[in-house]
């Protein structure tokens, strides 16, 4: 009787869905086009509001004010060695690099 207890409880705890739990993150209700992560450091590329930063996990973003035009929209963002890039869409594709690892 135990044994079979015992195998109950554990085709239970099989059968019991655990859904991962979801936090809205505020952007303002601006569209989001592509993320980075890059250790504590959170970059979100948005429709015609240009790049933004969060360094806490996301719960607050700060639109990057060096950013060479803030009114264009960034479709891919991507890291390679010390240096960020950024791709935009204005009739033709252009390449933004920084140059100050975005400090």
């Amino acid at each position: 009787m135990r044994t079979l207890l015992s195998l109950f409880l554990l085709i239970l705890s099989f059968s019991i869905t655990i859904y991962p739990q979801w936090t809205k993150v505020s952007m303002d209700n601006k569209t989001v086009r592509s993320i980075l992560i890059d250790n504590d450091k959170y970059l979100a590329g948005t429709e015609d509001f240009g790049l933004y930063m969060s360094d806490d996990k996301g719960n607050s973003w700060l639109q990057v004010q060096n950013n060479p035009n803030t009114q264009i929209s960034i479709y891919s963002i991507i890291k390679a060695d010390s240096f960020y890039f950024c791709t935009t869409n204005l009739k033709k594709t252009i390449v933004y690099r920084s140059t100050d690892a975005l400090n």
